[in-house]
Protein backbone atom coordinates (compact mmCIF):
# COMPACT_ATOMS: atom_id res chain seq x y z
CA UNK A 1 0.00 0.00 0.00
CA UNK A 2 1.27 3.43 -0.52
CA UNK A 3 2.37 6.06 1.82
CA UNK A 4 0.56 9.65 1.37
CA UNK A 5 1.73 12.60 2.45
CA UNK A 6 0.39 16.20 2.19
CA UNK A 7 1.71 18.33 -0.83
CA UNK A 8 0.63 15.35 -2.97
CA UNK A 9 3.75 13.28 -2.01
CA UNK A 10 3.39 9.38 -2.69
CA UNK A 11 5.77 6.75 -1.46
CA UNK A 12 5.91 2.58 -2.17
CA UNK A 13 8.36 0.56 -0.10
CA UNK A 14 8.40 -3.32 -0.78
CA UNK A 15 11.11 -6.41 0.67
CA UNK A 16 10.60 -10.05 0.02
CA UNK A 17 13.33 -12.96 1.07
CA UNK A 18 13.16 -16.50 1.24
CA UNK A 19 15.21 -19.43 0.49
CA UNK A 20 15.66 -20.59 -2.81
CA UNK A 21 16.99 -23.96 -1.92
CA UNK A 22 19.05 -24.84 1.19
CA UNK A 23 22.16 -23.27 0.73
CA UNK A 24 20.74 -20.27 -1.14
CA UNK A 25 19.12 -17.34 -0.11
CA UNK A 26 17.82 -13.85 -1.53
CA UNK A 27 16.54 -10.84 -0.54
CA UNK A 28 15.66 -8.10 -2.93
CA UNK A 29 13.80 -4.34 -1.56
CA UNK A 30 13.49 -0.87 -2.17
CA UNK A 31 11.00 2.10 -2.54
CA UNK A 32 9.89 4.76 -5.35
CA UNK A 33 8.35 8.06 -4.73
CA UNK A 34 7.03 11.06 -6.11
CA UNK A 35 6.72 14.59 -4.95
CA UNK A 36 5.97 18.46 -6.36
CA UNK A 37 8.33 19.19 -3.00
CA UNK A 38 7.17 21.61 -1.37
CA UNK A 39 6.17 24.58 -3.29
CA UNK A 40 4.61 23.49 -6.80
CA UNK A 41 7.35 24.18 -9.87
CA UNK A 42 4.55 22.88 -12.45
CA UNK A 43 6.07 19.38 -12.99
CA UNK A 44 7.08 16.56 -11.04
CA UNK A 45 10.46 17.27 -8.77
CA UNK A 46 10.95 14.70 -7.56
CA UNK A 47 10.79 10.97 -9.29
CA UNK A 48 12.56 8.26 -8.75
CA UNK A 49 13.51 5.18 -6.10
CA UNK A 50 16.32 2.57 -5.26
CA UNK A 51 16.24 -1.17 -5.73
CA UNK A 52 18.68 -3.53 -3.94
CA UNK A 53 19.53 -7.29 -3.65
CA UNK A 54 21.58 -9.79 -1.22
CA UNK A 55 22.20 -13.71 -2.22
CA UNK A 56 24.05 -15.64 0.20
CA UNK A 57 25.11 -18.92 -0.20
CA UNK A 58 26.10 -21.17 2.65
CA UNK A 59 27.88 -24.21 2.89
CA UNK A 60 29.30 -26.69 5.48
CA UNK A 61 32.43 -24.43 6.11
CA UNK A 62 32.02 -20.99 3.80
CA UNK A 63 29.77 -18.17 3.30
CA UNK A 64 29.05 -16.28 0.38
CA UNK A 65 27.36 -13.06 0.53
CA UNK A 66 26.82 -11.01 -2.85
CA UNK A 67 25.42 -7.54 -2.53
CA UNK A 68 23.15 -6.74 -6.07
Amino acid sequence: MPILGSQNRVRNDLFVSGPINKNLTFAIGGFFRTSNGVRDPGFTANKGGQIRGNLKFTSDDETLNVIL
